[in-house]
């Protein structure tokens, strides 16, 4: 039974993130157009773009934490 619970658990946390990582970057790509040069990401490199799009998950992902 705990395993059950356990594993209920992991798959809800799972949903939380990848709504998360799919809002946060739907929310990014539509705000894209707007942003400055600065914060456009750029294919395959470590920018600003990319960490402002990583940032975008994560208080996506906290926010629906403590939806919960």
């Amino acid at each position: 039974m705990d395993g059950d619970r356990r594993s209920a658990s992991g798959i809800r946390n799972w949903m939380r993130m990848l709504l998360a990582v799919l809002l946060g970057n739907l929310i990014y790509f539509v705000a894209e157009p707007f942003l400055p040069r600065a914060f456009v990401h750029e294919l395959y490199k470590f920018d600003p773009g990319l960490f402002l799009d990583f940032a975008l998950c994560v208080v996506i992902y906290l926010a629906l934490m403590k939806v919960r």
